[in-house]
């Protein structure tokens, strides 16, 4: 069993977060992890209409898939969720079904995501209920890079 300590800024009920999820060398896994070697440039748009759209995101991407050499990590992930879904939340949750975006923003590229929904057309199969954001990288490494959540 994990030791995670969520909190909720501004007595919100549409967010939580905790710091030190990751072990160090968790994140070293997931920053060097061969899935880098197929990245591609991100794409907008569901699975049906995908195009690439630089004023609205300007990013890399990669996928940590299911299989078996991450699973620590995966069983980690899904204990956290349950925790503050549990906690906080209380959607209906009956597991992950996609691998996880491994997104990269370089400042050669000028990394950008503009507001958006974390969901897409074919999430009514399997609707999207929760998102979780982990930030691999240490903040003294960067400027920007803020992550933001819209409420209205």
């Amino acid at each position: 069993m994990i030791e995670i300590n969520p909190r909720v800024p501004f007595n919100t009920e549409w967010c939580a977060y905790w710091e030190d999820f990751l072990t160090d060398e968790e994140i070293n896994f997931l920053v060097h992890h061969n899935a880098w070697n197929t990245k591609t440039f991100a794409k907008v748009g569901g699975a049906n209409i995908q195009a690439y759209d630089s004023d609205y995101r300007r990013t890399n991407v990669a996928w940590f898939d299911f299989s078996p050499e991450h699973q620590t990590i995966w069983n980690k992930i899904k204990e956290a969720i349950t925790t503050v879904n549990n906690q906080y939340f209380h959607a209906d949750v009956k597991g992950i079904y996609e691998p996880m975006q491994l997104t990269e923003y370089t400042a050669a590229d000028r990394g950008y995501y503009d507001w958006h929904t974390d969901m897409a057309p074919e999430d009514k199969l399997v609707p999207r209920k929760l998102s979780m954001v982990l930030m691999l990288s240490d903040p003294c490494e960067y400027e920007g890079g803020f992550f933001q959540i819209k409420t209205d």
